[in-house]
């Protein structure tokens, strides 16, 4: 395999997904995902003769067809269509709506395919991702419902306090991401911001800290009783170390650390050409694990902190990512490739060494990387969330098939 594309950064670029070849071989069409302060997703096209690639239009899937024309999906479920030139690899004309209604799942997932013959097939359905709850897991992987009566569109990793008795969590709706805080296990909720993601706790318990929607680092009270405020610059996934001291996250695909006293610039801990992601140090502060793909494959690594350039350890075998420390420092928890959650048995001192990684359940049941999980202060259990069971009656999704597609296009793309 060789990379095709890569993200521009500079231009708010995250991922790059859902390609469709053009039938010339002259281009590829795929989807852009953005940082959250420049939008949503964009439709772009790669030059497969200079390697390069530029964005098109503003959507979430796209799609050439056999009579000339681009149909492209919008965030909210519209099927477009435009003029497209497949050799020049532009646009012309004015983009008209076809149908709405089409299914836009978590991450811009859309079904959707057109044959030679102009026969149309999508999925349909509300341009929404399923409600999940969340659920407390044993190491054997039963599954307990925290609170079935909040039901949520949640997003990421949901974050236990220090004392294990609440959750920070970020609860997408529509758009927009918020962050919330519920009281475990059926205490209330409160939200405590109306833009962020990614919130994690003080190690006082007494406040949280989120990402907002320009990437600054936040931070409010727990109870929500004044607003968050900006606590330091750009840095995404932010986490605090034990003692208060340092603030972990990551930036561009590599790995940084804010002192919290002083001299707040952030510090760079981990970089280079690999993507760099989830830095968390140990519980006594001496050790940063995290996901890197430097090998070719995202595996867990465990750094000496400050100093990580003077040592380093890979602790996953079959792939991992999502790494979280055991309250007491002698486990290390993680996903691996088949997305099964792995217990690795540690120790911090006098050096950092690692046993053999052992599977504890299968992770499916409850998501995969894009819906981590947190440990319970006793190590015994982790909080995760899951798809809420819905009857036949209640299910939205249905596939949509449209005969002579190419006539209607025809008569509503202008040429």
């Amino acid at each position: 395999p060789e990379i095709a594309s890569m993200p521009d950064t500079t231009a708010g670029e995250r991922w790059h997904a859902s390609p469709s070849a053009l039938p010339n071989g002259r281009g590829v069409l795929f989807a852009v995902s953005r940082s959250l302060a420049r939008g949503l997703f964009d439709i772009a096209v790669l030059d497969t003769r200079t390697g390069k690639h530029r964005v098109l239009l503003r959507g979430v899937f796209a799609k050439y067809t056999a009579s000339g024309q681009l149909l492209y999906v919008t965030q909210d479920g519209t099927l477009m269509a435009v003029r497209f030139d497949a050799d020049r690899l532009t646009t012309s004309g004015e983009a008209v709506a076809i149908t709405q209604g089409v299914a836009v799942r978590g991450l811009a997932r859309v079904d959707l395919d057109v044959s030679a013959q102009g026969l149309l097939v999508y999925s349909a359905g509300a341009a929404r991702a399923q409600a999940r709850e969340l659920v407390w897991v044993t190491r054997d992987g039963s599954a307990t419902s925290v609170d079935t009566s909040w039901q949520r569109n949640f997003a990421g990793r949901a974050s236990l306090s220090p004392d294990g008795r609440s959750t920070a969590v970020t609860v997408q709706d529509g758009n927009l991401f918020q962050v919330w805080v519920k009281q475990l296990d059926r205490g209330p909720a409160s939200k405590l911001a109306d833009d962020g993601i990614t919130p994690s706790w003080s190690p006082d318990g007494r406040s949280v800290l989120f990402t907002d929607v320009r990437l600054n680092v936040m931070q409010g009270p727990a109870d929500g009783s004044v607003l968050p405020v900006r606590r330091f610059g750009v840095l995404t996934r932010p986490q605090y170390s034990r003692d208060g001291h340092w603030i972990v996250g990551s930036v561009d695909g590599d790995i940084f650390a804010i002192a919290t006293t002083g001299d707040s610039t952030r510090r760079p801990l981990v970089g280079g050409p690999a993507i760099e992601l989830r830095g968390v140090l140990s519980p006594d502060g001496r050790w940063l694990a995290y996901d890197s793909d430097e090998g070719g494959r995202t595996q867990v690594y465990v750094r000496p902190f400050p100093e990580t350039k003077s040592a380093k350890r890979q602790v996953s075998v079959a792939g991992g990512a999502g790494a979280r420390w055991s309250r007491d420092g002698r486990e290390l928890f993680f996903l691996d490739e088949q997305n099964d959650l792995i217990a690795v048995p540690v120790s911090l001192a006098p050096t950092f060494a690692a046993g053999i990684p052992r599977k504890l359940f299968s992770y499916s049941p409850f998501g995969s990387i894009n819906f981590l999980f947190d440990v319970s202060p006793d190590g015994k259990r982790f909080l995760a969330s899951r798809n809420v069971a819905r009857g036949e009656a209640e299910r939205s999704d249905k596939l949509v098939v449209v005969q002579n597609l190419f006539e209607e296009l025809r008569a509503k793309v202008k040429p």
